[in-house]
């Protein structure tokens, strides 16, 4: 049921609309049979993936558009209001299809970790051998997707109000396992923000970081005056990023 599920949440996304269970299931369905008879008809070769994907999904938004609007009209409405022209569009539609890879990304790291059915499912329920080993897997999957991803799960790690206790522990180890920044990266990103060569700015900059976060990252450096300071570094289109992401994860509390 993996596709199925991914075109689904696909397909709402795409169309800025919530898309119900039984309408999204049969869409998909439909949309991936369509997706498979049209690369089946097609020599084999390399792009015979990229077909079934592509025209799948194009089938499942017309599926879900006509389901939709065969059993509520008033989603037309909901529809026109979803794509009102953007003021930059092309800009628009490039922050949508990357956030849509975003979440379709989010959505299969999900499923490959096997969370989406346990997050749904009421606490309490499992044993704490299976809390441990949700928790392994939650903190795998947080530590795949990154970014803001990785706070979420630094915040989860303190609310044993929500988790069981073997659950945050196991969210602890996001605490000090964030991949420092490349520093030939780091040295551009201070250069470009301060408008001078680093040498000109510090007489010693370690680009070791002191320590690292999923947002930013701090390095050891000394001023000319000879006082010793702590450079606070945001990661590199971190605000994008950061954005995009609290969107998927927004869309992914509501479906759950």
């Amino acid at each position: 049921m993996g596709w199925p599920l991914l075109f689904r949440f696909a397909a709402g996304r795409l169309l800025g609309i919530r898309v119900g269970r039984a309408n999204g299931t049969l869409s998909a369905i439909a949309g991936l049979t369509v997706g498979w008879l049209v690369s089946f008809r097609i020599p084999r070769g390399a792009g015979n993936f990229a077909v079934f994907v592509s025209v799948g999904l194009i089938a499942t938004l017309g599926w879900v558009v006509a389901l939709s609007f065969v059993a509520r009209p008033a989603t037309l409405g909901r529809l026109e209001r979803s794509f009102t022209p953007p003021l930059h569009p092309v800009r628009a539609l490039r922050q949508r299809i990357d956030r849509s890879r975003r979440y379709i990304e989010v959505l299969r790291i999900a499923l490959r970790h096997r969370l989406l059915s346990r997050l749904a499912a009421p606490s309490g329920t499992l044993a704490p051998e299976d809390e441990e080993r949700f928790g392994r897997d939650l903190t795998r999957a947080l530590q795949e997707a990154g970014g803001i991803f990785v706070k979420l799960g630094q915040v989860l790690a303190s609310r044993a109000d929500l988790l069981a206790p073997q659950v945050t522990d196991q969210l602890t180890a996001l605490q000090d396992r964030v991949t420092p920044v490349d520093k030939k990266e780091i040295t551009s990103v201070l250069e470009d923000e301060l408008g001078r060569p680093l040498s000109q700015l510090f007489t010693s900059f370690d680009t070791d970081p002191v320590a690292a976060a999923s947002i930013g990252q701090v390095h050891r450096a000394s001023l000319p005056t000879g006082t010793q300071v702590a450079v606070k570094v945001q990661r590199p289109g971190v605000e994008e990023r950061a954005r995009r992401d609290l969107d998927v994860i927004l869309r992914l509390a509501k479906h759950l």
